[in-house]
């Protein structure tokens, strides 16, 4: 994770994920990074690997298919898949697993058992309540999970390291602790047209002050609404 900068260059609230790294219990280790170019770039092992003409890798438990210069997709053999996607500063991501997994998952994407009252797994294999405010969320769930410095297993690039990536003493803004999200009300205006109701549409452009990340936003929504929808059709 790195801070999101602004149209005008100061550093913002917000915060953008630009690498992910992932493996399966018997897989080699998938990298993908995020580069000035907008693209990504992909590493298997630690080592870069190119698509030259192709747009199929494959690897020990685990292939890569490359669907355009900003977005491609992950597959491993135990049936979970991940699909990266390229836009304005960092990735997004969704993940799609098999229905076998359900009431196995950890971590900060939560535990998958269909019930709304058991979402936030700690560590320690208690749960945090669902409808506790967002400050304990990030406090007492999602900095529970932060990756211990011997278990990370990214690559990291030249003059870069684990602590480059570590700040303990970031907040960020919690939408249940303010009245107004905007405190300039052009940008308000603008983010409404552009969102409409959307509140996380809403949310990204109030904190980082740019309507394209808005945009971004609303694309992945349309994304995931559109790949649960046919997952549905498939099953009737």
């Amino acid at each position: 994770m790195i801070s999101i900068v602004d149209d005008q260059g100061r550093r913002t609230s917000a915060t953008a994920l630009t690498a992910l790294v992932i493996r399966g219990a018997a897989s080699d280790t998938v990298q993908i990074d995020f580069n000035s170019r907008r693209r990504l770039d992909v590493l298997v092992n630690g080592e870069r690997v190119e698509f030259d003409e192709q747009t199929r890798l494959d690897f020990s438990g685990v292939f890569i298919v490359k669907q355009n210069q900003s977005k491609l997709g992950i597959y491993f053999t135990s049936g979970v898949s991940v699909t990266i996607k390229a836009t304005e500063d960092f990735l997004t991501y969704q993940i799609s697993i098999p229905t076998r997994f359900k009431g196995k998952t950890a971590g900060l994407l939560g535990f998958w058992d269909d019930s709304k009252d058991l979402e936030f797994l700690l560590p320690n294999g208690s749960f945090i309540h669902t409808n506790s405010s967002y400050r304990t969320l990030h406090n007492e769930f999602g900095q529970k999970w932060i990756v211990e410095r011997h278990k990370t297993m990214f690559t990291y690039r030249i003059g870069n390291s684990y602590d480059s990536f570590l700040d303990l003493d970031f907040t960020p803004v919690f939408m249940d602790e303010t009245n107004s999200l905007f405190s300039n009300s052009t940008l308000e205006q603008e983010a409404r047209n552009v969102c409409g109701d959307n509140a996380e549409c809403l949310f990204d452009i109030a904190v980082t002050g740019k309507t394209s990340i808005g945009e971004a936003t609303l694309e992945l929504f349309d994304e995931l609404e559109e790949r649960t929808n046919n997952s549905h059709i498939g099953k009737e």
